[in-house]
């Protein structure tokens, strides 16, 4: 169960911390590059969390915008990622059997310059994205990814904010409370993750043992961006996304 004490429980929300800060993003050129742990092979049973607020509902080039991406550059076949496409939200997992088929799901109906809550899971090829606490779309990929596990790269950097090694589809506005589990979530912990809004101590609830990565911004200043899990995989803030008091 996630949370403290007996608060999800009793229906209520969940807390223990504040949550002061987030990243900004211009969406030109800057990202958080987490690096490339083995911590982030992330192959069967996974749940990506995060806030964010995108500003730009308007076409720019490639109207992608990457939240969370573990890409390597040039190799399709290997990678996950989740973005904003102007008001559409994607969940995008590269398979293991079939090349550079890559299965995405969509979740619609985004609102645009609002902070917004979005959980992906993966699980034995079931691919699910939540927004705002609830489940928008559940679909069974195995056949298209051709078996029930991703396929990722340990060569590549976790990002936060951009696509492969910050190299395009660069995010425009502001990203909160970043987590990556090693274990799907349950429905109520999401909705649980939801209702914290960022002040939950992940540390202490049940599934801080599945805890692979969990950034949460709240330093300020700086150039650096402190991975509050067992994992301590530091962030480098690369061409000054700029802390921001906009929090969830």
């Amino acid at each position: 169960m996630l949370g403290l004490g007996n608060n999800l429980a009793r229906g209520g929300a969940i807390s223990g911390l504040t949550n002061n800060y987030s990243l900004a993003f211009d969406g030109t050129n800057d990202y958080v590059n987490c690096g490339a742990s083995s911590d982030f092979d992330l192959t069967n049973n996974w749940t990506i969390s995060c806030w964010a607020k995108n500003d730009n509902a308007t076409t720019r080039g490639d109207a992608r915008e990457n939240m969370i991406a573990k890409y390597l550059t040039g190799t399709d076949s290997r990678c996950w990622r989740i973005v904003i496409n102007q008001t559409m939200a994607s969940f995008s997992v590269s398979g293991d059997g079939k090349g550079a088929t890559t299965a995405t799901v969509d979740a619609t109906g985004i609102t645009v310059n609002a902070w917004n809550h979005y959980v992906a899971t993966f699980a034995s090829g079931v691919m699910s994205v939540y927004v705002n606490g609830t489940v928008e779309i559940s679909t069974d990929h195995t056949s298209k990814l051709g078996g029930t596990t991703s396929n990722t790269d340990s060569g590549a950097d976790l990002i936060l904010g951009s696509y492969g090694a910050g190299s395009y589809q660069h995010f425009e506005g502001n990203i909160d409370e970043v987590v990556i589990y090693n274990k799907v979530l349950s429905a109520g912990d999401i909705s649980a993750l939801y209702s914290a809004r960022g002040t939950a101590n992940l540390n202490d609830d049940g599934n801080s043992g599945n805890l692979v990565g969990w950034w949460r911004f709240e330093e300020g200043s700086g150039t650096s961006a402190t991975d509050s899990s067992p994992n301590t995989n530091t962030g480098t803030l690369t061409n000054a996304p700029a802390y921001s008091a906009s929090t969830p």
